[in-house]
């Protein structure tokens, strides 16, 4: 029989053998738990370099079907790369692609991004470095010899009527694609797949394009026509700038005004050259002024930008914002119009390459195209995607220009669109990740 004192030695003994147990368990979950979080920021890690990887890859693909120089898209897959922090020495790019499927293939490009996960909280576990290795590799979808480009686009989706809109007699000239996402149809007695989606109205009115495509129907009125029958019931054509990023304000300077004394920049004569940067209140340009936009991102931030009466604007590298103010407010219009004289070229690289005229999406404001001289002079893209948002065309020329808007109306103009397959972006070529 055990004496009371043995036994409580024995059980201080098992007592303490069991703190030690615990001690060690704590220990091991403690381990677990610091390698699971490092196993997580790997992850994170891991997803950050794909996603580099992916968007460096596709934006040099837009620049191969653009410029077809491999040295320029690899230069644009490392401004990428770059732009998500990551050093040149962590990026490979390969034109084409030195492994996968698509080895030796010169429409594809090949993208790898390396990086590291050092030892955070898994020290007493491990000290070892893990490699965080990344690839992605895009190409061009389909053959571009055979790719039809849609430079004119009614990008309302919904069924409103007359998303594109020729009036008063007026004709559209474009030499690709037109195409139309309204779905709009007639209920009534007329043939399937007329509607209002785009009408044409006035004797003599008229669309020519090398295609047009309309997600719903069309008609004619008075004496007009349109060449060549129109595409009906097709699928709805994505935005092709969609998620292009607004410029920030914190990286711009303020050239005019503030968010707190936003008038108006009037120029009204003289000869003068304008910085780019941010414009609060926005600029006129009227009377004979004359003025040159220095090469440049022009963040105009309430007011709008209207050139007319006789004055004479020259910007051949810019793109222009047509922004929001401090407010959040919708702005006044871009608006070319009386006998102004306006040459008007987009960027040639970068976020804003070829987009001449950028305006926010929540800005539901017209844009108005009437320089005296016509449209002669405007190049590059034009882009308002706010459904509410006309891009009326109300004098005629000819210009390598194109449209994306909400809605377009071209009104008692002969108006010809020109496409220019090695200075635009080419909507159509769609860049795909393939690996």
């Amino acid at each position: 029989m055990l004496r009371p004192e043995s036994r409580s030695r024995r059980g201080s003994s098992e007592k303490g053998q069991t703190l030690v147990l615990m001690a060690l368990m704590l220990g091991v979950i403690a381990g677990l738990v610091a390698l699971v979080m490092d196993v997580g920021l790997a992850y994170n890690e891991k997803q950050q370099t794909q996603d580099a990887a992916d968007a460096a890859a596709l934006a040099a693909v837009g620049e191969l079907i653009s410029s077809s120089d491999p040295a320029l898209a690899e230069a644009e897959a490392l401004t990428y790369a770059l732009g998500n922090g990551y050093a040149a020495e962590d990026v490979t790019v390969n034109i084409p692609p030195a492994s996968g499927s698509h080895a030796g293939d010169s429409d594809f490009i090949e993208v790898i991004i390396t990086s590291s996960q050092g030892v955070i909280f898994r020290g007493p576990l491990s000290d070892a470095v893990w490699d965080i290795d990344s690839r992605a590799v895009a190409g061009i979808s389909g053959d571009p010899a055979t790719q039809l480009d849609y430079t004119f686009v009614a990008l309302r989706d919904d069924c409103e009527k007359h998303t594109l809109k020729v009036d008063a007699g007026g004709t559209l000239t474009v030499n690709a694609g037109i195409y139309v996402n309204s779905c709009n149809v007639d209920k009534g007695d007329v043939p399937p797949g007329f509607g209002d989606a785009f009408d044409i109205f006035g004797d003599g009115g008229h669309i020519h394009a090398t295609k047009v495509s309309v997600v719903g129907g069309w008609e004619t009125h008075d004496d007009t026509t349109v060449s060549p029958d129109p595409l009906i019931y097709q699928p709805v054509l994505p935005d092709p700038w969609a998620g292009t990023p607004y410029p920030d304000l914190n990286d711009l300077t303020t050239r005019h005004g503030s968010s707190s004394n936003s008038d108006r920049l009037d120029i009204n004569s003289g000869v003068q050259t304008l910085l780019p940067g941010i414009y609060w209140g926005g600029i006129l340009i009227e009377d004979d002024a004359r003025v040159t936009l220095a090469d440049g991102i022009y963040y105009i931030a309430g007011g709008g930008l209207e050139v007319k009466s006789d004055a004479v604007l020259i910007a051949q590298n810019v793109m222009i914002f047509n922004g929001l103010d401090s407010s959040g407010g919708d702005e006044d219009a871009v608006m070319f119009k009386d006998s102004s004289t306006i040459t008007l070229g987009a960027m040639d690289s970068g976020v804003y390459k070829n987009l001449t005229i950028f305006q926010h999406a929540d800005n539901d404001k017209d844009m108005t195209i009437a320089p005296g001289n016509g449209i002669n002079g405007l190049s590059g893209s034009i882009y308002a995607p706010n459904w509410e948002t006309t891009v009326k065309v109300e004098a005629g020329g000819t210009a390598y220009l194109q449209v994306y808007a909400g809605m377009i109306n071209i009104e008692g103009v002969d108006t010809t669109f020109l496409y220019d397959a090695a200075q635009f972006f080419a909507s159509n070529w769609a860049s795909r990740l393939v690996e």
